[in-house]
């Protein structure tokens, strides 16, 4: 009997040290992620016995390695000898076997899994809780620690590396993302910077920028008081000047500059292209990634965006940008112009110039802009003419009405939820 208790002990230690040596590993090597945070809380001592173990990574991985093999090939043995003598003693091999399955599911739950699972859940507490027992383990094995990590890099060299994972695409990055926002308390404003930040790259300039129905822009023959008229009224504090035509443009005109001469003592100039600054052209097709770059380097706020045709399709700031990322940003002279207001028979007013893309996140719908960039761009190629007030057009569960118009461009849109009659109509007309 008494041997009995001294193979169970000596079992159960075999079990203690394989379930300590995996927490460590799971613990340590769990810190370099955003859960391994909570370490920062740990005691002076403590946390300056992992920094000094985790300086050394391969020594840590290849001693917690070691520990952890011992440990269950000590528990088998011990299961394995308990086995024999259970059949010296006339037990059957039901019995053996049993004694060697229990102790095999036991290493596997006890001495693998539950350990790894609770200090995974808590790695920075878990890691500071085995230093020092890990450090006494590297002290005493630390030939042979060495020995084994030496050996590890001469084979790596000799054979080279294995096999390497294939590299991340940005849409597992995305997941990666989606999962941990959603278990953590970050606000919505936090997570949507967060997952614009892989969008930005594949955002053209036309995505952002002012289109040129919107641009105010100054001739460069307008008098005096009417440019100063104009760059007052202006959203930029830099207005682009044209000869005949905003297809023209002849530089720019800063309202920094403006504001010396309106009051300086020498009067305004006589010819307006004195006060102006070299302009800027880039392409409608140019990612704004690349642009953030050309305004950095360049040092410059505002360039004006051209078609594929040379003309001027609008301009471009360095707040546009920089609202990609960070969503809008509302300074003392911004019109405060949602685009988007709720009404109160469920329905939507919205502004012309929202994205589509932005509505389809809105309402989770799937509407198809190709070719277009807005809402009011969907609403003019669903009906296929220069739109007049109240018309309306049914796309995706959704009757868009147009509620304001500016010459040939829709600016306001009235959309509700499509009814059961209208849905049908509307794929009709799509047949035909």
């Amino acid at each position: 009997m008494s041997l009995a208790l001294g193979l169970a002990a000596a079992a159960g230690a075999g079990l203690a040290a394989a379930a300590f040596f995996a927490a460590c590993e799971s613990a340590f090597f769990a810190l370099s992620t955003p859960a391994g945070e909570a370490f920062a809380g740990a005691e002076r001592p403590a946390r300056g016995r992992v920094e000094r173990l985790l300086a050394r990574p391969d020594r840590l991985r290849h001693g917690i390695a070691l520990g952890h093999l011992l440990a269950v090939v000590w528990t088998g043995a011990v299961a394995g000898y308990g086995s024999v003598w259970l059949m010296e003693r006339g037990a059957g091999w039901p019995s053996a076997t049993g004694v060697v399955a229990a102790t095999a599911f036991a290493v596997l739950v006890i001495g693998e899994m539950a350990p790894r699972a609770l200090a995974a859940d808590r790695p920075g507490a878990w890691a500071a809780r085995c230093a020092s027992g890990l450090s006494a383990w590297q002290a005493l094995l630390s030939p042979v620690i060495v020995a084994l990590a030496a050996f590890s890099r001469a084979w790596d060299r000799a054979v080279g590396p294995g096999p390497t994972a294939e590299p991340m695409t940005s849409e597992d990055v995305r997941s990666i993302v989606a999962e941990t926002t959603a278990r953590t308390d970050l606000e919505l404003g936090a997570r949507r910077m967060i997952t614009s930040i892989f969008s930005f790259g594949g955002t053209t300039v036309r995505e952002v920028m002012t289109p040129r129905p919107d641009v105010v822009s100054v001739e460069v023959s307008t008098s005096w008081e009417e440019t100063v008229r104009a760059v007052r009224s202006a959203e930029h504090s830099r207005v682009p000047v044209h000869r005949e035509s905003l297809d023209d443009v002849v530089g720019i005109l800063y309202a920094k500059d403006l504001l010396a001469v309106v009051h300086g003592h020498a009067g305004p100039p006589d010819d307006l292209e004195s006060l102006l600054r070299e302009a800027t052209f880039i392409p409608e097709a140019k990612k704004i990634d690349d642009l953030l770059r050309a305004f950095q380097r360049d040092r410059i706020h505002l360039a004006v965006v051209v078609d594929e045709y040379g003309g001027t399709a609008g301009i471009v700031t360095l707040e546009d940008v920089l609202e990609e990322l960070v969503g809008e940003i509302q300074d003392e002279y911004d019109r405060e112009e949602p685009l988007v207001e709720p009404l109160a028979d469920g329905g939507l007013r919205l502004d012309g110039r929202l994205d589509a893309d932005d509505f389809n996140e809105l309402v989770g719908t799937r509407i198809d802009a190709e070719g277009v960039e807005t809402i009011g761009g969907v609403v003019a190629r669903e009906l296929g003419r220069i739109a007049e007030g109240g018309e309306s057009v049914t796309v995706e569960g959704w009757t868009f009405v147009v509620e304001g118009v500016e010459g040939k461009r829709i600016v306001k849109v009235r959309a509700v939820p499509a009814s059961p009659e209208e849905e049908p109509e509307a794929r009709a007309e799509e047949g035909a």
